[in-house]
């Protein structure tokens, strides 16, 4: 299994053609936990919403703004929005993004395009990797074993999930 710090520095290669320097030295700034968030948000938001949609069948919804899309996120049979964040609102993805007028797409929607670039078993790893190390609900009961399942089918080696989990600085 990944460290936080591992996945922050595979979060800041992921996203480096993103950034310009303004961008890259606030995001020096986060924590390893906040880089890696920071990754899912504003890059492959779409890949955690796969995993998401394949670990539960909660459908992958479309966050959009008065532009087009903003962020992909699954909804919850009960209506709550989860993301790499963890259990989320429009509310909070609208101060995230610093957007107003946000609309989420209906359940079954057709606009609901995601572009997962999800390949092969390493890609899913690094993503699971990263929801294991969030220290928010769903993911620390609700689907900690479900992710735990799914990661060890793949060659994820959990027992060490302990040991590479830090909270937050």
């Amino acid at each position: 299994m990944q460290s936080i710090d591992e996945l922050a520095a595979s979060a800041g290669y992921a996203i480096s053609d993103l950034m310009g320097d303004d961008d890259w030295e606030k995001f020096d700034k986060l924590t390893s936990l906040e880089q890696v968030q920071y990754r899912y948000l504003h890059a492959d938001c779409d890949d955690v919403a796969a995993i998401l949609n394949r670990l539960t069948g909660w459908e992958i919804r479309a966050v959009n703004s008065v532009q087009g899309p903003l962020h992909r996120l699954v909804s919850a049979p009960d209506g709550r929005l989860a993301d790499i964040t963890g259990w989320t609102t429009l509310e909070n993805i609208a101060k995230l993004y610093g957007a107003h007028r946000l609309h989420i797409s209906e359940p079954g929607s057709t606009n609901v395009y995601h572009q997962s670039m999800l390949d092969d078993d390493e890609d899913f790893l690094e993503v699971i990797n990263a929801l294991l190390l969030i220290p928010e609900e769903p993911f620390t009961t609700e689907l900690r074993g479900r992710l735990q399942s799914f990661g060890a089918s793949i060659g994820l080696e959990i027992e060490s999930a302990a040991k590479n989990m830090r909270r937050p600085e």
